[in-house]
Order: structure tokens, then sequence, then C-alpha cells
């Protein structure tokens, strides 16, 4: 199937001018003048492959205006054949979106022997040069393409003396900001996932109808655990725009990239591997042939993030922030997203499901157990219900002299999941994920369960005959048992060090009065500790009452949400925060979060 063109490469004598210019018989042809700068306008750009002298040609292009309308041109008397290979690897695109004009077959032959898939015609063709389809182009009355690839040109040049050429990376100051608000330039997004190929790695198209291909990213970025962003490129060359686009899905804290794809201009800049490892090196399905392996070993300490709208007045992102640890469940999990972009260093701890058990680690009690430890008696009992030595360690107090940023999220502690060991009188957070989905109680009628115990994995049928025989059910963590474990999690603080604390929305009438009772545990473990600084945060509050769908249901939120909730803390932290205990003094509730403008 013959592409879209996006380069044309013009002979000279005979083919863009008649006659040949070395005779003095050249005929200088203001149609095809007309027709290089049309081309331009539709973001094609233009180029010269010409048996000539170099400077006799550029003073004659420059006194007719159209010099600086052709990029990488390459005017010289060796065979054509090797000067296009190079001039497409300079331009950095695929010979099959390149249309190469000649009046003479025999370096069109010769165009076609070096590289077989380049697109070729004769001089012929040239009248009806802007009729056909394949180059419609996109409007581009800035002509910005023009002059991103007149950037690239000029980079080249300088690399081309370089002695090294990580060095000379260095030397340009590469640059990205990430744009996360991907509704405001779609069709670029939609540009980029359907015509990159070099550097498109997963390949996942859209369709080609642009309204249908709008509806379909919409829903895709729609998604409650999608997190996307359009990545704009900048160096001391210039800006080159919006030239990369991921959309990444994470769940339990597992995340897989389903778009990453970026424009051969950045090619060997480094910006993807870069991007990848910024995101974490989420799980990525490459599909068919890319030009650069994805990479979290290579160490590429050249480029530099700069905070979206800021350009480049900023500094390298990387030490922006401090450690960032994070605990929970889905409500908090996509944060790690932005994080990673400038945090020193980000550390997840997400609740997960183990052969139909699951495994809630964003409870309060079990954070509580990590802190303290658990000793082998009460480790036997829990690894009889399916749990594991690991559900019990934590990153929390890790190096506890560095500034660290921590937030946590324990919403299922409205949960009625709490079960008792009957003997010890040990309390752990319980849930058997496949039961709960079919309405089954693991505690209900012998009959009922069994029936149900053979759908289940072996040991997750072996865990809930033990919780049956040798536990009790509780409900909700009784009132004494969660302060002892925010006295613990709290107490465990370093002061001087934040500590988020993400509230439970109380909007919804379903389990209002536990969600009530949640947040007032924690007002009152806040006012047990005015010494440290802990800031409540609500995520229903940063939802916009503009957009209908933001929030999706009580736990899940747009994008955009967990967004301003980054930008809130990243606020704070830059702020150093309020001193510690100063919204206690004044009266502020947790239910009326600590919380900073955003933007």
């Amino acid at each position: 199937m013959i592409e879209p063109v996006r380069l044309v490469i013009w002979d000279l004598d005979g083919t863009f001018w008649a006659g040949t210019l070395t005779e003095g018989g050249h005929t200088y042809n203001d149609a095809n003048h007309n027709i290089v700068v049309e081309l331009a306008k539709r973001g094609i750009v233009s180029s010269i492959c010409s048996k000539n002298d170099f400077e006799t040609v550029r003073e004659l292009l420059t006194a007719s205006g159209i010099w600086d309308y052709f990029v990488f041109p390459s005017i010289g008397w060796t065979p054509k054949g090797p000067r296009l290979k190079q001039l497409i690897e300079d331009v950095q695109l695929r010979p099959e979106t390149v249309l190469f004009l000649d009046d003479n077959p025999q370096n069109l032959n010769e165009a076609k022997f070096f590289l077989p898939e380049l697109q070729t015609a004769d001089h012929a063709i040239i009248p009806r040069l802007l009729e056909s389809p394949l180059l419609a182009g996109n409007a581009d009355p800035e002509l910005i393409r023009l002059k991103q690839y007149r950037l690239l040109e000029s980079k080249k040049s300088d690399q081309a003396i370089a002695a090294d050429n990580v060095e000379f990376l260095r030397s340009c100051e590469i640059k990205t900001s990430i744009e996360p608000n991907v509704e405001k330039h779609l069709d670029r997004a939609i540009e980029l996932i359907n015509r990159t190929n070099q550097l498109n790695f997963t390949k996942r198209r859209l369709p080609e109808d642009m309204a249908t291909a709008r509806e379909a990213l919409l829903e895709q970025l729609g998604e409650f655990d999608a997190q996307a962003g359009l990545v704009r490129v900048m160096d001391r060359y210039g800006d080159y725009g919006y030239c990369g686009f991921y959309l990444v899905r994470t769940r339990r804290g597992q995340s897989r990239l389903e778009h990453f794809c970026f424009s051969c201009r950045i090619l060997h800049m480094g910006v993807e591997n870069w991007m990848y490892q910024r995101l974490g090196s989420p799980f990525i399905e490459v599909s068919g042939e890319v030009l650069t392996e994805l990479s979290s070993d290579t160490v590429i300490d050249w480029i530099g993030l700069c905070n979206h709208g800021e350009d480049r007045k900023t500094q390298n992102g990387a030490a922006s922030l401090p450690r960032v640890f994070i605990r929970g469940a889905c409500l908090v999990s996509p944060l790690a997203h932005y994080f990673q972009m400038t945090a020193k260093e980000v550390t997840g701890e997400f609740n997960h499901i183990r052969h139909a058990v699951s495994i809630r680690i964003d409870h309060s009690l079990m954070l509580r157990y990590a802190i303290e430890g658990v000793d082998d008696d009460r480790m036997e009992i829990f690894e009889g219900l399916g749990f594991l030595p690991g559900d019990f360690h934590t990153a929390f107090l890790d190096r506890p002299e560095e500034p660290c940023i921590r937030l946590l999220s324990s919403w299922v502690d409205v949960q009625s999941i709490v079960y008792r060991h009957k003997q010890s009188g040990a309390l752990v957070p319980y849930k058997v994920k496949r039961m709960v989905k079919r309405g089954v109680d693991v505690l209900g009628p012998e009959e009922d369960v069994e029936e149900h115990l053979h759908l289940l994995p072996r040991r997750a049928a072996e865990a809930v005959r033990y919780l049956r025989e040798n536990f009790e059910f509780v409900g909700m963590l009784p009132e004494k048992e969660a302060d002892d474990a925010w006295d613990v999690i709290l107490g465990a603080v370093p002061e001087g060090q934040p500590i988020f604390l993400a509230l439970a929305s109380e909007g919804g009438a379903e389990g209002r009065p536990r969600t009530a009772e949640f947040n007032q545990r924690l007002q009152r473990a806040v006012k047990r500790h005015p010494r440290k600084t802990i800031v409540p945060i609500t995520f229903a509050d940063l939802a916009s009452d503009l957009i209908s769908d933001e929030q999706r249901g009580s736990n899940h939120f747009h994008r955009s949400v967990y967004y301003r909730v980054y930008q809130e803390i990243r606020a704070c932290w830059n702020m150093r925060l309020p001193p510690a205990g100063a919204a206690r003094d004044s009266g502020e509730s947790v239910s009326e979060p600590l919380s900073v403008a955003t933007t």
C-alpha cells in the first residue's frame, strides 16, 4: 500500500527548472516554486538531490526566495543513490513516505536500487502533484513542520562535528513537558497514534475517520484507570512541539502501556527511553519493528523535565520532589504515574489478589501490623488464611532521616470485612473476591458455602474452611482498635515530614454512616498528634462540578482529578506546608481538608 508523502525530494536540472544550470540554459519555473510553497503549507517538506555546484544553486534559490523552503539539500557531483539514502536517514523518515522526482530514468532506477521502498516519479507528474491524495497533507499555514525540520537540520550539522554523541546531546539542553489535558489536543494525539511508525511501539491504531477516531480515543481516555499525556520536546535549537503520546492503564499497582508513540523528529535524542523510565518501565507489548529498544537500564542524564506551561524555565524534574510513598488501593495508585515524573523515588504498596483472596494491605490494621511486626504465632494464623510474610512488610519507615512525602488511603476501613481469631483474639481484614461477587457469606450456611468452594482455587478453598473453623465475624474495625492503629501509624511518621490522608467521600447515600465514622476516627487521630504534619485530602472535593463524569462511584475518578490531587500535594510541598498542628489549632476538621489552591 502506497503511503501518504511527507517529503518530496526534487532534482533541479530538467525537473525543478527547465534546462541545465551549468550549461547556462536553465529557465526558472514559477509554477514549481509555488508547488513547493503550497506543499509546505500542507505540512509536506521539500528537499533537493541534484548534481550541481552547491554555492551556485544556493545563490540562485536564495535570490528566488525559495531556498529556505528546502531542508537537507544534497547538491554535489557524486552518485545520487547513496546521497538519497543518507538524506532520508538524516530527515529520519521511512523511504515509503518520501517521493523522489527526477527527469532521468537512470537516476530513478539508481534510487530504487538503494531504496526499494522509495516512491519515485519523473517530471511529467509535477503539474498534477497537488491533486494527488497522497500529497493532501494536513493544513500547516504557519509552516510549523518546515520549521521543525530546519531545527533538525541545524542540530544535525552541529552533531556531525561533535566528538562524542552523548556530550553533544548534553549540550543540546533537551527539556520535555507533559500535557495531561489530552482532550485539548485530541487531533494531535490521533495523528501520532495513526501516523507514526518508526517509534510507535504498540501500533494500536484508531479508525481513519476522524470523528470515529475522536470518539474511540475519548472512550479510552475516559477509563478510570487510564493516565495519558502528550510529550512536548524543546532544546537550545528550538521547540519541536508535541511529538509523543502515551496512555498507560494501572490497576492494583500494575501498569500496562496501551499507546506509546513518538514522531521521528526526536529520533536518537533518547526521549522515548527517558519517558519509559519516567513511567516506571511499565509492561508493554511491542508490535512490529521499531528503531529503539526500550530499556530501563540506560542512564539518560541529558534530558530534564519542565513543568507544564513553563517552557524551558525549569530545573531537572528528577530532584523537584523527595521520595514519595503511596499505600492504598485504586483510589491512589494512579498518583504514582504523576509522581514518577518529578520525584526522586516512588514506592507504591497496593492491595492485590492471591488465589481469589483479596489481600487488603490498604487497611489501617495491616499497616499497623507491618509497622509493629507480626510474631510467629500470629503469622501462622494469618498464613492459614492465605497471607504471606511479605504482606506484613512495608517501606513506610524506610530511611526515616530522609525527606519523604507519604500518602495513605484506607477507605477499605469502612467495609465490614474484619474477623477475629477465636483463640488468640487476633483481628484481620479478609475478603474472598469471587465469593463476594456472588453474594456468598464466607460464614454463611455450610451448604451455601460448600456449593461455591469448588469454584475457587484449592488454596483459597482451604483458607475459607480454615476461616470458618477458627474465626468469628466482627464487621467494621472496632473503635478502640481503629484508634490504636492510627496512633501507631501517625506516631511512626517522623516530625516535619508530611503525611497526606485520603478521606472517604460522604456524598453518596450508600455506606454514609460508616464513611462519616471513618472520617471522625481520622479527625480524632489527627488531634491526638498535634506535632505531626498531617494533611487530610478529599478527592471528591477536587472533582469539577462542571464535568459530570469526573467521579465514577465512591472511589474512582477521571484522570484530571488525580492530576489535581498531585498538584495539590506538590503545591503543599513547595510551600513547605503549614506549621505542624496549625490547622488543628484553628479548629479545622478532617471533613474540611487542609489544602492550597490548585491551578
